[in-house]
């Protein structure tokens, strides 16, 4: 694989940081990610442009999608659905450190997908695919199913846990901030976790990672 050159000072400094223990096969991946991003980003709005810097990218999309394997570590084949990937997160960041991992990266806006799935080809991610869809009317089932800063957590919780396979399943949620923690209580059988308590930058003070099942 071809790896476009970016300057690794900065990202080896946030990466190495907090995941020590991934090979260089995988840090070459994720230190792409960025160019390949800027290039996309200039053809249409994958990441908001006004903060769009290699700091802001690292922290606020890769490291925080990156969060969830601090706590989840996805068995080899299973199956992962990415629900509202958007620009492909966490999905893409996921997909990298997951290798032998399935995921299906699931959104209703095809441009967005269209880049999602060149940066996926570039980076000769195998085991992603891309579907354009509303996640209420996929049927299939998956082992984990995973979400970032939807609009109403409550609605996404009723339309995807049809879509879990078997009691071992999760729903995997990165949000914070105006979660809502009321729907959260309600639920009773999940585990949240702050994210300040793992990352030092000052944008995961509000930042969780909560875990239906």
């Amino acid at each position: 694989m071809k790896i476009l050159k970016t300057n690794y000072d900065m990202v080896e400094q946030i990466l190495e940081k907090y995941f020590d223990n991934l090979t260089q096969d995988k840090l070459k991946k994720l230190h792409s990610l960025y160019l390949l991003y800027q290039a996309w980003n200039e053809k249409i709005n994958l990441i908001s442009r006004k903060d769009f810097n290699k700091e802001t990218f690292y922290i606020r999309h890769i490291i925080y999608s990156l969060a969830i394997a601090k706590f989840i570590s996805f068995p080899q084949s299973c199956t992962v659905l990415d629900v509202g990937t958007g620009g492909g997160f966490p999905g893409i960041p996921l997909a990298i450190i997951f290798d032998k991992v399935n995921f299906t990266l699931l959104d209703s806006r095809n441009k967005k997908l269209t880049a999602v799935k060149d940066i996926a080809q570039r980076l000769e991610l195998n085991d992603v695919t891309t579907l354009w869809d509303r996640v209420e009317n996929i049927k299939t089932k998956y082992d984990f199913i995973t979400g970032r800063a939807v609009k109403d957590l409550s609605l996404f919780y009723t339309w995807t846990k049809k879509n879990l396979k078997n009691k071992t399943s999760r729903i995997i949620y990165l949000g914070g901030g105006k979660t809502d923690t009321a729907f959260i209580a309600k639920t009773k059988e999940y585990k949240e976790f702050s994210l300040k308590n793992i990352f030092e930058e000052e944008f995961f003070e509000t930042k969780k990672v909560i875990v239906f099942r």
